[in-house]
């Protein structure tokens, strides 16, 4: 987002496997490329924030319970085991990163 003629406001979002480097690889390539389509050959960051949304969620699980159970005459015996059988995680969110008013320096020849 164009702020005045020679600053700007990059706003990226990273999956979570790429990092927040990754993020701000993406916004500085941005700020490049943003730089070059305004006319300038260089670009000064005076601003910088992310944010990490990532988080790993796991799902329900469930219980297994196994046993014998045995009679003899008018008693009766039980043995048996409960097994947790946890549920699968998965990874969500993201990685923001935002650079802020950045002016680009005119070209000179």
């Amino acid at each position: 987002m164009r702020t005045a003629k020679n600053e700007i406001i990059i706003k990226t979002r990273a999956a979570p496997i790429c990092g927040d480097t990754g993020a701000m690889k993406v916004a500085g390539k941005q700020a490049a490329i943003e730089t070059i389509k305004a006319g300038y050959d260089r670009y000064i960051i005076v601003g910088q924030a992310g944010a990490d949304t990532t988080q790993v969620v796991q799902m329900p699980g469930s219980y297994t319970t196994t046993g014998t159970a045995n009679v003899y005459g008018n008693i009766g015996y039980y043995s048996g085991s409960t097994v947790y059988n946890p549920g699968p995680t998965f990874v969500t969110g993201g990685h923001n990163q935002d650079l802020a008013g950045f002016s680009a320096v005119s070209v000179t020849h």
